[in-house]
């Protein structure tokens, strides 16, 4: 399962395991190896990095600038470009650095107490994207964001980079499509019959302003240590956070709604009553329903 506190561990494993640090052991055993020399990690707060992307995120008059004041790494905190990236794809394919036996192991999917399978692997996740073996991952820190998707059947993939935190999540979908969609399937959206758009459509939960109005409100998890607020604007649930920016929060079925990719879908308690909107509960890519209290409930 995704845990970053299981790779920061991890990392330090590494570095007793060697004897140097992990940024040392990453530079020495795996950047430099696969002549990726314009990648590095950020051992300490306030480390200058050459040639390094300010990161920015949206506000009411445009942008400001967003520091990345982490110094922790194993699960992050790593500075690379896009070439450097396509030469850590590859090494799916090479086994360069760790060998075939490695790449394998890295592909091995996580098995819930139930015997269910989950998409994630080894700091990977592991699926079939529109007909293809697929191998990818997104990140984000301050305001930058990074998506790396790997197809191995068709031998090749797409890298995004960006250093503005509102930069969408359909940016690599878009990019995959014009490379690489004649060779794969239709998208979901394609694929749907009217039928099938007209019974979603039926089934839809169409919330009044009030039942949105009592959903407004300031919501924090104390797992994550960090607060959403909600809001009705033009007649729709918006949701804003201080690192992401503001997005819309679209209605699926009932107290269910789906943000953007980062977000997620937020299911509200809906057996509480008139308390109905004290918290909900946030499911996507790395989590599964994380807990969200409304700080100013009366």
């Amino acid at each position: 399962l995704y845990s970053n506190t299981a790779y920061m561990m991890l990392a330090d494993i590494v570095s007793r395991a060697s004897g140097i640090s992990f940024p040392e052991f990453m530079a020495e055993r795996v950047f430099g190896p696969l002549g990726m020399h314009h990648t590095t990690i950020m051992s300490k707060l306030g480390q200058s990095i050459p040639r390094v992307a300010e990161s920015y995120a949206p506000d009411d008059e445009g942008f400001v600038r967003v520091f990345d004041n982490s110094s922790l790494y194993g699960a992050g905190g790593m500075y690379s470009t896009v070439d450097d990236l396509a030469l850590w794809m590859n090494n799916y394919a090479t086994g360069a650095v760790g060998g075939p036996a490695v790449i394998e192991v890295m592909q091995e999917q996580g098995v819930l107490n139930d015997g269910e399978e989950v998409s994630y692997a080894f700091g990977i996740n592991v699926g079939e994207l529109r007909g293809q073996r697929v191998i990818r991952h997104t990140g984000s820190s301050a305001g930058f964001r990074a998506s790396f998707t790997y197809f191995p059947d068709l031998e090749g993939g797409v890298i995004t980079l960006s250093n503005r935190s509102n930069i969408g999540s359909r940016m690599p979908a878009d990019v995959l499509d014009v490379f690489f969609g004649e060779r794969l399937d239709p998208a979901p959206a394609e694929e749907e019959t009217a039928e099938t758009s007209e019974n979603e459509e039926a089934s839809s939960w169409a919330p009044s302003l009030a039942q949105l109005a009592d959903l407004a409100g300031t919501y924090y998890s104390e797992e994550l240590q960090t607060v959403y607020t909600l809001h009705v604007e033009g007649g729709k649930l918006m949701g804003s956070h201080r690192r992401h920016g503001t997005f819309e929060l679209e209605p699926t079925e009932e107290m269910t709604f789906a943000g953007p990719g980062f977000f997620g879908t937020a299911t509200f308690d809906s057996e509480n009553g008139p308390d109905a909107s004290q918290t909900f509960r946030v499911s996507n890519g790395r989590v599964l329903n994380l807990l969200f209290t409304r700080t100013d409930f009366e």
